[in-house]
């Protein structure tokens, strides 16, 4: 008997003995570690040894089917968690190599308890009660999400990157890199008093230096923005370690050796800092409900290197075991971890985490019942007509978040999720808007742009309704795939408002669609409104309307600038533009930034005065600087003919590298406009005007 048959007869007999019960570990080593020798064994040209070989083989397969896929990991429903760190290791090193070897073979799934909707609806953003102090611009009610500036009653707390003055760059010194600081003011009638600043200066550690060489650590610290509670303030924390060479010469050469989400959390009253967390990776977003932090973090992978998820309290450091981390084999490849951490803010700090090997999420949505991790950039294959079309499509991770973060379930669907403003939860329902590409598919990109492949080519918009059954899955249960959009037109901006959805499509013109969704089986488009250009962000405006932000085209379809725009959505089947939008054309203000489309938080909304804002960068081609621009408009509902208009516009002053105002707040009557050199602070009159008052320096 020789040795190949001699391994498969061994694994037979294991298999039945059901010493091991780990029938992929099984397949792994006799097939993927004995390539070689199966080849030479293929041509000894011995009919009874090579039948006996296959007969074998066969039974072998069969066993493993017969054991199932359960036998190779442990866990619930679609997700598995690892036997050991080695088969960890080797999911990530096929991975690399391009090998989806343990990809599609888990399908179990077991039975979870119905997830019941909220008791109240989470989006309903039009007839929420107008404070008197800023909140930031929330996508889901009762869900809030960081910031770099908080107003807290009579407190703002304000995340400040400090620039270079201009003059160190025209010089040619720029060592001076200012400092990242929390600053904490309390309002009064007339003014802010800053009665904190907790700063985060750069560290640099020698470790060694000789005649040739001296190497140091540096340790960066950049303040990203901020979270408060009744008992906290929790500041985050992008932390970098890096390793800085200096040779004889004065050539540097810089090493990323680490980096990590940090959060520092301090008492609200005394300011002290009460615990400090590091989380492994790069912090992808982050939420906070009812006192606990969901934070979720992307740690990427490195062939040939061991890399595992950890996380630090205060000096306690804590590794991810090899069955605290995840896997779903319905995502082909993993290329990296995300991490999902749930931080419970009460008298003791509480850490749960959810380590998950994955490729890279493109779009996070959070509700009160779910994280939905979104992928795009994938394809599917369907045959129509006796031809192969590749469509695009988005795979989408639901951990149910009720209790702790536990794994839900894995869907599919048609086109790319292109923002988190394109999916929604709704009384048990989630909702998904999607745009893509479809045409006929080239195996490996073959063949080129034929002719054929050029006519197949199609952009197609849906809009997908499911429900979740009592066995925890995803049903489809209807869709718009007709309808939204003219040929050509992709989906620009989606905005969902309880039962109703307002969605544009843009090639040459926006059309503004209005789809009732109040019988989720049965969703219908009423009405349909042509306008040039199209609104990136929308936003729900008291009752009936929207705000569009977004840009302004010609006939053509070229854009030529920024525009504002609001829509009247009263009459489901007459949408209706309110006067003329306001357009900022690049003739005049150049091809700035419009801070807020990529951005929303970043919009200024005091409800109660009827007024909105945002930043508006625009770049001095001859004296090659930027410029940053503060404008503040008023609705007037009752002028039809000019509803919006501009009450207030400020310049900042210009910086030779681009850095934006960061942001205007109010408390009462009072507006504050942050920018990382000044708080300007002014009073909002009776008549909607702004009366100018004190600038208070940040030293």
């Amino acid at each position: 008997m020789d040795d190949l048959e001699r391994k498969i007869k061994e694994s037979k007999n294991r298999i039945e003995d059901s010493k091991l019960n780990n029938a992929g570990e099984i397949y792994y080593e006799v097939f993927s570690k004995n390539k070689e020798r199966n080849s030479i064994n293929m041509f000894r040209g011995l009919t009874i040894k090579l039948a006996t070989c296959v007969m074998l083989i066969f039974v072998l397969v069969i066993s493993i089917i017969a054991i199932g896929p359960k036998n190779y990991v442990t866990g619930e429903k679609d997700l598995v968690t690892f036997t050991s760190k080695r088969d960890i290791n080797r999911l990530i090193e096929n991975s690399f190599k391009g090998n989806s070897f343990l990809g599609g073979i888990f399908n179990d799934k077991d039975a979870i308890e119905e997830v019941l909707p909220p008791d109240q609806p989470e989006n309903d953003l039009t007839n929420k009660e107008e404070s008197n102090e800023y909140e930031t611009n929330n996508q889901v009610e009762g869900i809030d999400e960081a910031d770099i500036v908080k107003v807290n009653g009579e407190y703002i707390y304000y995340v400040s990157t400090k620039v270079q003055d201009k003059s160190e760059f025209i010089g040619g010194n720029s060592s001076n890199k200012g400092k990242n600081s929390l600053y904490i003011f309390k309002a009064n009638d007339e003014s802010i008093e800053v009665i904190k600043e907790i700063n985060f200066e750069d560290k640099e550690i020698l470790k060694s230096q000789d005649s040739n060489e001296k190497i140091t650590e540096v340790i960066n610290y950049t303040p990203i923005d901020l979270f408060y509670t009744d008992k906290y303030i929790v500041l985050n924390v992008t932390t970098m370690v890096y390793e800085k060479n200096y040779n004889i010469k004065e050539n540097k050469e810089y090493i990323n050796l680490d980096n990590y989400s940090s959060y520092y959390i301090y008492d609200i009253n005394t300011f002290d800092l009460v615990k400090s967390i590091d989380l492994s990776g790069n912090i992808l977003t982050s939420r906070l409900i009812d006192n606990k932090l969901y934070v979720i973090t992307n740690l990427s992978l490195e062939k040939d290197k061991e890399i595992y998820p950890k996380y630090r309290i205060d000096d306690v450091c804590y590794e991810a075991e090899y069955n605290d981390i995840y896997y779903c084999p319905s995502v082909e490849y993993v290329k990296r971890y995300i991490n999902i951490y749930k931080i419970t803010l009460d008298d003791e700090i509480i850490i749960d985490k959810t380590y998950y090997l994955s490729d890279y999420v493109s779009v996070i949505y959070v509700s009160k019942n779910a994280i939905y991790l979104i992928q795009n950039n994938n394809k599917i294959i369907e045959k129509e007509s006796n031809k192969d079309y590749e469509y695009d499509l988005s795979k989408i991770m639901i951990f149910n978040i009720i209790d702790n973060v536990l794994y839900d379930e894995y869907i599919e669907v048609k086109g790319w999720v292109n923002d988190r403003y394109w999916i929604d939860e709704f009384d048990g329902y989630l909702r998904i808007a999607t745009t893509g590409n479809k045409y006929l598919y080239r195996p490996n990109n073959s063949g080129g742009f034929t002719e054929e492949w050029l006519s197949s080519f199609t952009v197609f918009n849906y809009l997908s309704i499911y429900k979740e059954d009592n066995n925890g899955s995803y049903e489809l249960i209807s869709q718009i795939t007709e309808g939204l959009g003219e040929p050509g037109e992709k989906i620009k901006s989606v905005r969902f408002n309880e039962n109703v959805v307002t969605i544009v499509t843009f090639r040459q013109t926006d059309p503004l669609y209005y789809i009732d969704l109040t019988d989720p089986i049965k969703p219908v488009i009423t009405s349909e409104l042509k306008v040039s250009g199209y609104s990136q962000y929308q936003h729900p405006y008291k009752d009936n309307y929207v705000i569009g932000l977004g840009y302004e085209a010609d006939i053509n379809g070229v854009v030529t600038g920024f525009k504002v725009s609001l829509y009247d959505i009263s009459d489901k089947d007459n949408v209706k533009e309110v006067g003329s939008p306001i357009v900022f054309s690049y003739d005049e203000y150049g091809h700035g930034i419009f801070n807020v489309l990529s951005n929303p938080k970043s919009l200024f909304l005091d409800l109660k005065n009827n007024v909105f804002g945002f930043s508006l960068v625009t770049y001095n081609n001859k004296d090659n600087y930027y410029n940053s621009w503060f404008i503040l408009f008023n609705i007037d509902l009752n002028n039809t003919n000019k509803p919006i208009s501009i009450m207030y516009k400020e310049i900042n002053i210009p910086n030779l590298y681009y850095k934006d105002i960061n942001r205007m707040v109010y408390i009462g009557n009072k507006y504050y406009l942050l920018t990382p050199q000044n708080v300007y602070i002014y009073t909002l009159n009776e008549d909607n005007t702004l009366s100018y008052g004190e600038i208070k320096p940040l030293e």
